[in-house]
């Protein structure tokens, strides 16, 4: 299991996209208040052209990177 932190940014969408189609299993973290249209278009363009379905298979994990108490649970 690979854990991505930013995996709601276009670097981190792109990185998570990569690692679930190489059949990684994914942890990314995310705030409470993130906006998951970036990582949702980034698969939506990538897989209309492999015809996979894998958004799904990213397992969220709500935190914040600077709040280690978040970190902890």
């Amino acid at each position: 299991m690979v854990l991505v932190t930013g995996g709601t940014g276009l670097l981190g969408a792109r990185i998570i996209f990569d690692l679930v189609n190489a059949g990684v299993e994914v942890r990314a973290l995310k705030r409470n208040s993130s906006d998951l249209s970036i990582i949702e278009a980034t698969f939506g363009f990538y897989e209309s052209e492999s015809g996979q379905n894998n958004y799904g298979a990213i397992n969220w994990v709500e935190g914040d990177i600077t709040d280690v108490t978040s970190l902890n649970a």
